[in-house]
């Protein structure tokens, strides 16, 4: 078996750890802080923006481990990742209609929870619009949107 691990502070993530070793697991931990700073770094080389045609920018994921792959397992994927990342494998992707289908049922989600106060954005925009420890937190701007 093969776990990522997102690691805040505490005891959790190192009982976590032990309890995978002990079960011959394959894990990668990552601190959280080292996710957000991936996401600012991310935002910052390849110049994403919360505005424009974001479909259109590219990016390295800040929740891919190299030499492990993606942190998030299969069942808690992000609709957008399962096809438009981290797949080596075109045979591994979904067909487009099923991905089509998905984004429209979580964009109608979205419209029902939101309003229109919501947008697609990629991950790294997210992720720093979000960390609660950046300079400047930005939850203001997302509840303009």
């Amino acid at each position: 078996m093969k776990f990522g691990l997102i690691a805040g502070n505490g005891k959790f993530p190192f009982l976590i750890i032990e309890g995978a070793r002990k079960q011959g697991a394959s894990l990668a931990v990552v601190a959280i802080k080292e996710v957000y700073k991936r996401a600012e770094e991310a935002v910052e080389k390849y110049n994403l923006k919360t505005d424009g045609d974001t479909f259109l920018q590219t990016f390295a994921c800040p929740l891919f481990e190299k030499g492990f792959g993606c942190l998030v397992h299969q069942k808690a994927k992000p609709a957008p990742c399962i096809s438009h990342a981290c797949y080596e494998n075109q045979a591994d992707l979904p067909p487009v209609i099923l991905q089509e289908q998905t984004e429209k049922r979580i964009e109608n989600f979205n419209k029902r929870t939101y309003g229109n106060a919501w947008s697609w954005l990629p991950l790294p925009v997210w992720l720093s619009l979000v960390n609660p420890s950046a300079e400047g937190f930005k939850t203001e701007e997302i509840n303009r949107r």
